[in-house]
């Protein structure tokens, strides 16, 4: 439980103009959220609201690229 102490953000999904995943740009916010705004951890699928939206292979895909991106350096809540 010790991971899951100080500032967690809630990631912002990037999608591509036709409404797919865009997985340069979920790369670049999971970047940003780690290496700028120094965040202790991200809650994947609880941004704004478009999670419930989404189909559960695409949630899995989401997280996979952040946990990916992160490469262990903060926690992680799906």
């Amino acid at each position: 439980m010790d991971r899951l102490k100080g500032i967690f953000s809630a990631l912002l999904i990037a999608f591509d103009k036709d409404g797919n995943i865009d997985e340069k740009g979920i790369r670049e916010t999971v970047r940003h959220n780690i290496d700028k705004m120094k965040v202790d951890g991200l809650y994947v699928g609880g941004s704004t609201g478009e999670n419930f939206m989404l189909p559960t292979e695409v949630k899995k895909r989401i997280f996979d690229i952040a946990m990916d991106e992160c490469k262990g350096e903060i926690a992680m809540i799906a």
